[in-house]
């Protein structure tokens, strides 16, 4: 069982008579903040790649001078 299933499940075990508007506003913040992870996974992965390559660059750039 994945872990996040286990996390939402954990909620509704927790607290199985909250209204059904405190539930969507809960799933829904539980959605929200998951998609933001996700979000900077990838523009930490993006940024780490980037500066990698221009590294690479400038390192063949100032090799090829001879210094």
């Amino acid at each position: 069982m994945p872990v996040s299933y286990k996390l939402a499940d954990l909620y509704y075990r927790a607290f199985p008579n909250d209204r059904t508007w405190i539930k969507i506003v809960v799933y829904t913040a539980y959605i929200l903040e998951t998609v933001h992870a996700i979000g900077l996974g990838i523009m930490y992965w993006t940024s780490i790649d980037y500066k990698w390559a221009t590294q690479a660059l400038l390192i063949d750039l100032i090799g090829g001078m001879g210094l």
